[in-house]
């Protein structure tokens, strides 16, 4: 009887354990398919580079107002000036927004400000 009871216990502690260590492996491979995914939406800026190669700031931050044209969702966003964003998820409806045939991010396609390079 008590060789049956610690049999039970020891295959439901292994159980447990094989499906943390499945869980935790999962959550490292999901984060890192974040991160992965996060790059590619991003690529490295259009704005002009001065002659050390770095990004020419403006001075303040630039703000835009991003419409989505499925939902007519408006949203106050700052423009970013060392990175084109190629990807905008619609906080009102989820739809992901991708930059119109030759504009180069989705503030060039949907913003009521172009990015910094383009104005």
């Amino acid at each position: 009887m008590k060789k049956t009871i610690l049999l039970s216990i020891s295959i439901v502690l292994v159980t447990a354990v094989s499906f943390f260590t499945y869980m935790y492996f999962n959550m490292c491979n999901y984060e890192e398919k974040a991160e992965q995914k996060k790059k590619t939406e991003m690529q490295d800026s259009c704005c002009k580079k001065n002659v050390t190669g770095e990004a020419d700031k403006p001075l303040g931050s630039f703000q835009t107002e991003i419409t989505c044209p499925e939902c007519k969702f408006k949203k106050t966003e700052t423009l970013p000036t060392e990175i084109c964003q190629l990807v905008y998820t619609c906080s009102n409806c989820n739809k992901e927004l991708k930059p119109k045939e030759g504009d180069c991010c989705v503030f060039c396609s949907y913003g009521t400000h172009k990015c910094p390079s383009k104005q």
